[in-house]
């Protein structure tokens, strides 16, 4: 990737504008630093993904040697990618994927970057949205409520759990 002046613009964005710089400060900015409750809060919601359900089977499937061989594996390609990112948009001064998307490939990257984006998040808010009552309902009813819920009980439950998270799934950072 060519090297571009930190004013350089991709498409109709000036990444070098105020608004900018206040939606993505520098490496070292004040406004980088996070709290220990966002950084609990984001290791809490990665362990409890789905990952708590899917290493156990792929370890089942794989074995305990291949599963341990193909978890570091995945974990080395996964620290490559970020690495690879984090310096394309350190050179490049893009402030996002999509940035670093059409620098590298043009339009058609962008467009691509951003709908492997929208299906990522898609697909992860729907595999929450599945996950979610499945292990939650249950300890409501044995803890909380004390009985069973009725089905249709059930679905508005799962129609709250939903309400509640969506939300979330729009937010922009």
């Amino acid at each position: 990737l060519a090297t571009p002046s930190p004013a350089v613009s991709v498409g109709d964005l000036s990444l070098a504008s105020a608004a900018q710089l206040q939606l993505s400060p520098a490496f070292h900015s004040p406004a980088r630093v996070g709290t220990v409750r966002s950084a609990v809060f984001n290791l809490v919601s990665t362990i409890l993904g789905g990952g708590m359900l899917s290493i156990p089977f792929a370890f089942a499937r794989a074995g305990l040697v291949g599963g341990a061989v193909l978890l570091c594996a995945v974990a080395l390609a996964a620290h490559q990618s970020v690495d690879a990112l984090i310096s394309c948009a350190r050179r490049t001064g893009a402030a996002s994927y999509a940035d670093v998307a059409q620098l590298a490939f043009g339009p058609r990257g962008r467009a691509l970057a951003l709908a492997l984006l929208v299906a990522l998040t898609f697909l992860a808010m729907l595999g929450y949205f599945i996950l979610a009552p499945q292990l939650l309902l249950p300890v409501l009813e044995a803890f909380v409520l004390r009985r069973s819920l009725g089905t249709l009980a059930r679905r508005l439950a799962r129609a709250g759990l939903c309400a509640l998270a969506l939300p979330a799934c729009f937010s922009r950072t």
